[in-house]
């Protein structure tokens, strides 16, 4: 940054950021600040996902990697929570439906590729 503020006029026009690894440890600690004190800080350490001493480095954003991990159980564990909510909500019949997209679903886990996901896309049960 010294270089680019003592030769202006040769860098003018230039644009200086950080690279996608930083960005995504900013993104990390503002995630942490804001869901932190919501509760976010006492799931993880009594599931037992990240340990109680280093909790508050990352929801900082300085551990990349258990922080990557901590969201990504969390993110899932969210949508399951809502998805149950959501069976809940259905009609018999609907839970029917349900059931075979759901099936459909594993399948692509098992064998993710182009050709199948075109076929889910346009079955007949996804326009239902």
């Amino acid at each position: 940054m010294e270089v680019f503020w003592k030769q202006e006029e040769q860098f003018e026009g230039l644009v200086v950021l950080m690279g996608g690894f930083y960005l995504l440890m900013t993104l990390l600690a503002i995630i942490g600040n804001r869901f932190g004190d919501s509760g976010l800080s006492d799931v993880a350490v009594h599931s037992e996902v990240i340990a109680e001493g280093s909790i508050d480095s990352v929801l900082n954003g300085k551990h990349y990697n258990k922080g990557i991990r901590l969201h990504k159980i969390m993110y899932e564990a969210m949508i399951k929570l809502l998805l149950g909510h959501f069976e809940a909500c259905l009609r018999e019949d609907s839970l029917e439906l349900l059931s075979d997209h759901k099936r459909q679903l594993d399948q692509l886990k098992l064998n993710l590729c182009q050709e199948d996901i075109m076929q889910v896309l346009e079955s007949e049960l996804l326009q239902q």
